[in-house]
């Protein structure tokens, strides 16, 4: 099932880059990101949430950016 989510958000984070739209691409690299740590896939995790963090910058949620960072410093304690 996870599997299937995973697709289904590279699909729609495509979209999202071909039409720029940068909260739609910070949500879906956060949840990408979530989805390959519970994959245990924990590189993959860290560089969806770097790109989550950094479209999360570019709109100012200093909130989300502060939450990524947390999640990074925990992942890649883990690697």
């Amino acid at each position: 099932l996870l599997g299937l989510a995973r697709e289904r958000y590279v699909t729609g984070l495509e979209l999202m880059r071909r039409d720029r739209h940068l909260e739609g691409q910070a949500d879906i690299a956060n949840r990408l990101g979530r989805i390959d740590r519970e994959f245990g896939r924990l590189k993959d995790a860290i560089s969806w949430l770097e790109e989550a963090r950094l479209r999360y910058g570019e709109m100012g949620d200093q909130a989300r950016v502060q939450q990524i960072e947390k999640d990074l410093v925990d992942l890649r304690e883990r690697v």
